[in-house]
């Protein structure tokens, strides 16, 4: 899914930049939705529920920001 959103921006006009380009973000983006829907999903299958859950979905969410930001600071 994100390949083909990323894929999908590049045919619209959109750039891809040197790490940093609007496409390759938002292909970025898309995979921490669905990294955080696929983590929060598994966990409600287990049968947990209230604060365990929205912790876990905080974390989960938080390591991606962590992520995606780094492509901003590190130097490549």
């Amino acid at each position: 899914m994100p390949l083909l959103t990323v894929l999908v921006l590049l045919a619209l006009g959109f750039d891809i930049g040197t790490g940093t380009g609007t496409a390759t973000l938002i292909g970025m983006i898309t995979a921490t939705v669905l990294l955080a829907l696929v983590a929060v999903g598994g966990l409600r299958l287990r049968g947990i529920r209230g604060w365990p859950l929205l912790l876990m979905a905080a974390g989960t969410l938080l390591l991606a920001a962590v992520l995606i930001l780094a492509e901003f600071f590190v130097p490549h």
